[in-house]
């Protein structure tokens, strides 16, 4: 690997270790359930509290899917936060890659839209050999 490969995969690793610690948190007004979420969404903590099973399980149910999202949201943006922080001092290259440099992903190959016959209810072969009907 050479030296910019290396910072960059070492930047990576820094980056991937930094946002995989991030969590989310919500707790309901009353204080009766407390979510806390991974950036994926996956839940790594929930507290019900004895009281809040009293309003029903539809009630339960509103209270965790709700705390859930928020938890979720707070964890999206403290993600972000920390990537745009790190990223800031992310390795540069000292000149821009040339063509055919392995750092430079081909442009994708353009591909034109099907033309479609004229006459509706018609059927017709066209150039790239697909039959279409209207």
């Amino acid at each position: 690997m050479d030296e910019y490969t290396e910072r960059r995969a070492a930047h990576i690793k820094r980056l991937n270790a930094a946002i995989s610690e991030v969590r989310g948190s919500s707790r309901s007004a009353d204080g009766g359930v407390f979510v806390e979420t991974d950036t994926c969404g996956n839940i790594t903590a929930l507290h019900i509290e004895p009281y809040v099973l009293e309003a029903g399980a539809r009630r339960l149910e509103s209270l965790i899917a709700d705390r859930h999202r928020i938890a979720y949201t707070n964890a999206q943006a403290e993600a972000e936060r920390i990537y745009t922080e790190l990223n800031r001092d992310a390795p540069k290259r000292d000149a821009p890659p040339q063509n055919g440099s392995p750092h430079r992903m081909a442009p994708p190959p353009s591909v034109a839209p099907p033309r479609w016959p004229s006459a509706r209810g018609s059927s017709r072969h066209q150039a790239d050999g697909n039959e279409y009907v209207l």
